[in-house]
């Protein structure tokens, strides 16, 4: 079963060796090829590692739980110098987050904000979109799949379409009355007058 992890939740996640069980390091910024989206690796930082920069490839990652990222051990963490087949994706210079996103018609839709990715593969399977002024109007957040998007490089995405999640309408507060303030008396139901009660 496919499951969808958001970015956020990656943020500052743990390393766990499992050869240990300890703490090596704690995941930071993904590294995304952007030939097909997917995120092949991820800057890591930690007081037990001794290079900087450091990544983990997303592939020796062997499960993501409620412990942490599972890895084998500190070998799998890496110094960005020696690892020959990142170059070419680091020399793009690709960043995702806050890509302007536009349609084809060359309306501007928004910011890319998150995006949400295959646990399995991690492919990004969802791009999340902060709408522009415009189209805050008639959408709170804008959702991208992968077969909407036309274009994609350094400088934007151009999608056919979107997903657009509706605003929540603003809840209207309940009328307060003040304690000073007498209630307000019914109104009597149609037709002839209810006539005053008299106590004798």
């Amino acid at each position: 079963m496919v499951m969808l992890l958001t970015l956020s939740v990656m943020k500052n996640v743990p390393l766990i060796g499992i050869q240990t069980g300890r703490r090596l390091a704690q995941i930071g910024e993904p590294i995304i090829n952007p030939n097909n989206l997917q995120v092949v690796a991820w800057y890591t930082t930690g007081n037990l590692i001794g290079f900087s920069p450091a990544v983990v490839f997303s592939e020796d990652i062997h499960e993501l739980g409620h412990l942490g990222a599972i890895i084998d051990s500190a070998d799998d963490i890496h110094p960005l110098d020696n690892l020959v087949r990142l170059q070419e994706i680091l020399s793009y210079d690709f960043a995702l987050k806050k890509l302007p996103v536009v349609s084809e018609s060359g309306q501007k839709l928004g910011l890319v904000e998150s995006f949400n990715f295959d646990s399995d593969n991690f492919l990004i399977k969802q791009i999340i979109v902060k709408p522009s002024f415009s189209v805050r109007l008639t959408a709170s957040q804008l959702i991208i799949t992968r077969h909407q998007i036309v274009e994609l490089n350094n400088q934007r995405i151009v999608v056919s379409s979107v997903i657009r999640v509706a605003p929540t309408p603003p809840q209207k507060s309940p009328v307060k009355r003040s304690k000073s303030q007498p209630a307000a008396k019914p109104a009597p139901p149609t037709g002839k007058p209810v006539p005053e009660t008299k106590h004798v």
